[in-house]
C-alpha cells in the first residue's frame, strides 16, 4: 500500500483512460462525418434538381461547366463552415470547463482551438467530397433539355 493523494489518483486513472475516450471519440467521430457526406450529397443533388433551369441559363450566356461545378461545391463549403462553427460555439458554451466522472476518474472537458480547427477541417473535406457528383452532375447537365424543363 502506498498513500497518494487523491487528486494524484485521478490525474494517474484519467491518463490511463484517456486513450480510450479519445479512441471512442474518432470512431464516433468518423460515423457521423459518414452520415453528414451522405446527408451533403443528398441534399446538394437536391439542390442541382431545384434548380436545373438556373443552371441551364448560366450554362447558355457563357459560364463553363467548371464555373457551374464550382459553385456547388462552394455553396456546400460554405454552408459546411458555417454549420461547423455553429456546432463549435454550442459544444464550447455547452461542454468547456465541465468535470465529468466516468470510471471513477474525473475528466475536464475542454474544446481546444485545435479542436474546433480540426472540426471546421472535416467539414470543408466532407463538403467538397460530398459536393463533387452534384457538381459534375450540374457541370454536365445538357442546355437545352434542362431549359425545357418546367
Amino acid at each position: 500500500m502506498r498513500a497518494e493523494r487523491q487528486s494524484d489518483y485521478y490525474r494517474r486513472v484519467a491518463r490511463r483512460y484517456s486513450s480510450f475516450f479519445n479512441s471512442v471519440a474518432y470512431l464516433v467521430g468518423v460515423i457521423m462525418a459518414l452520415g453528414a457526406l451522405f446527408g451533403s450529397v443528398k441534399i446538394l443533388h437536391g439542390s442541382v434538381d431545384s434548380r436545373v433551369r438556373e443552371i441551364a441559363t448560366l450554362r447558355a450566356i457563357g459560364y463553363g461547366g467548371f464555373a457551374v461545378a464550382t459553385s456547388v461545391v462552394l455553396e456546400a463549403v460554405v454552408l459546411s463552415v458555417i454549420g461547423a462553427a455553429i456546432g463549435a460555439s454550442i459544444a464550447r458554451l455547452v461542454f468547456e470547463g465541465r468535470w465529468q466522472a466516468i470510471f471513477n476518474a474525473v475528466f475536464t472537458l475542454s474544446i481546444s482551438a485545435q479542436l474546433v480547427a480540426l472540426g471546421i477541417a472535416w467539414a470543408v473535406f466532407i463538403a467538397v467530397l460530398g459536393g463533387l457528383a452534384p457538381a459534375l452532375r450540374s457541370a454536365r447537365l445538357p442546355v437545352a433539355e434542362a431549359l425545357r424543363q418546367s
